[in-house]
């Protein structure tokens, strides 16, 4: 996998590649490979993209606790920075 050492690739580089997997993967093992890269994004730099992507991952992997979370915290984060925060309120309505 082009993408199985995430130390050698910037957090742009893994933030887009994680989003394409939340949007066009299904298989779990690549799932959880997209989910490790979003974690580690979201250690550096967490705005209402970056969490969104990990809480549409976490969704997908079926870790609802997660994807609540950082489904939540995009929202707000949106919210509060004046963003677009329809994508995590979508979200959180399949997570009810």
């Amino acid at each position: 996998m082009y993408y199985s050492d995430p130390e050698k690739f910037t957090t742009d580089e893994l933030i887009k590649a994680a989003w394409i997997f939340s949007e066009h993967v299904t298989d779990p093992q690549s799932l959880k490979k997209a989910v490790e890269w979003a974690e580690k994004v979201n250690m550096n730099v967490q705005n209402p993209q970056n969490t969104y992507i990990l809480a549409k991952l976490y969704a997908k992997t079926g870790n609802k606790d997660g994807a609540l979370l950082y489904a939540k915290l995009s929202k707000y984060l949106a919210e509060s920075q004046g963003q677009d925060s329809s994508l995590a309120t979508q979200l959180l309505e399949t997570l009810k």
